[in-house]
């Protein structure tokens, strides 16, 4: 085989290389990647203990990267104001849309995957001052979060561990999920309208 030849076939593999792994290093970790919206519908609830004294609405959520993002749960918190002594926090996003109306899962759900450019609704328990009126500015959404491919290869990573050699254990990397926060959008009607 010629030198030209066994370039060309080297510059091809390493063509064929590169894309996926291009792909992998700017899906990896996306910046900012979701948003987080409250509907002005309601949902139905059944179950209505599982609120307590919280009050049900929903909450789109949306992608703006390129690469589906698992969501694993959010928490929101006020940066300042008369909520900040809440003893609980000021409300919850859960992860199985529907919850509310359905009974819980003994077992805990798997997180939500939000597609490409995508837009999921997900059941939200809210405290009544926040149905009330929502804070605009001050209330932010604190949401764990994963990539895809880094759930594929926090997957492959927990398989290793249970099923590889004891000693290799330590050198196999754990992946938590991210944690960021972003500002709650959208209003809320007021509670009689």
């Amino acid at each position: 085989m010629s030198r030209h030849t066994r370039f060309i076939a080297l510059a091809i593999f390493a063509l064929l290389l590169g894309i996926p792994l291009g792909y992998l290093v700017l899906a990896w970790h996306p910046a900012a990647p979701l948003t987080f919206h409250l509907e002005r519908g309601e949902p139905t609830v059944r179950n209505v203990k599982l609120l307590g004294s919280y009050r049900a609405r929903w909450v789109r959520v949306e992608n703006s990267s390129f690469t589906p993002i698992e969501f694993r749960g959010a928490t929101l918190l006020l940066k300042s104001g008369p909520m900040t002594s809440w003893d609980a926090p000021p409300g919850l996003i859960l992860l199985v849309h529907g919850a509310l109306i359905t009974p819980i899962p003994r077992t805990f759900p798997p997180p939500l995957v939000v597609p490409a450019r995508g837009r999921i609704v997900a059941d939200a328990m809210l405290a009544p001052p926040l149905v009330e009126e929502l804070p605009k500015d001050n209330v932010c959404v604190l949401y764990q979060w994963q990539s895809l491919p880094r759930s594929k290869a926090s997957s492959m990573a927990k398989w290793l561990q249970d099923h590889g050699p004891a000693w290799a254990g330590k050198y196999i990397p754990r992946f938590e999920p991210w944690e960021e926060y972003t500002p709650l959008e959208g209003a809320l009607p007021p509670e009689g309208n």
